[in-house]
């Protein structure tokens, strides 16, 4: 997934030079300050936490604010390109909250076997 976001940023910038010729990209330096972006703070306040579950959890819900954003610009613009171009980003959003979706239900499903009586008896049979 991070190369797929270091394409986000790319496409974003292609974007933006096609709206803005001849302007600089002058990216917000404080990400916190980015209200559509909530989760971003989050990521911040977990600091080094080892808790894979929270992790994912933020992680799902941080791609589909992701995806709800670039949704909502789609149904703001009147430009078919760039209503292009942000229901694509959406949609790549929507994969990456899939995965982790899928990673987070395996981690589940398998935290749940663990704990299964019937599963650590089969596993004493050996």
């Amino acid at each position: 997934m991070a190369k797929e976001e270091k394409k986000h940023r790319e496409v974003l910038e292609n974007l933006f030079r096609k709206m803005f010729p001849g302007k600089e990209i002058n990216p917000p330096k404080n990400l916190d300050s980015i209200p559509e972006f909530p989760e971003i703070k989050i990521f911040h306040e977990l600091g080094a936490t080892k808790d894979i579950r929270v992790l994912l959890e933020q992680a799902m819900k941080a791609e589909k604010s992701a995806k709800e954003y670039y949704e909502n610009i789609a149904r703001k613009v009147d430009d078919d390109y760039v209503k292009k171009v942000m229901l694509y980003m959406a949609k790549i959003e929507e994969g990456h909250y899939l995965i982790l979706k899928q990673e987070y239900d395996d981690m589940v499903d398998f935290e749940s076997m663990m704990t299964d009586m019937d599963y650590v008896e089969f596993e004493g049979r050996f």
